[in-house]
């Protein structure tokens, strides 16, 4: 592959990461989630859940990037 392939590629495995990331976002309800972990596991401030909330969305986000970018390559 060229350098503008290899680009291209890179930047289309970014957006797909950044809607991945973003449609969690909008489905996961995090305060449903909040209301839930405080009930089972006591009080947390907002910045610890917000700092844990968001790490834990990256993570799935990119594992499920990873796994579709490891499918897509199967697929050739």
């Amino acid at each position: 592959m060229n350098a503008i392939k290899h680009a291209l590629t890179w930047v289309v495995q970014t957006l797909m990461l950044l809607v991945i990331y973003s449609l969690l976002c909008y489905f996961l309800p995090d305060v449903f989630l909040y209301h839930l972990y405080t009930r089972h596991f006591g009080f947390v401030t907002e910045l610890e859940w917000s700092e844990s909330y968001t790490l834990f969305l990256f993570i799935v986000s990119f594992l499920f990037n990873a796994i579709l970018i490891y499918l897509w390559a199967l697929r050739k």
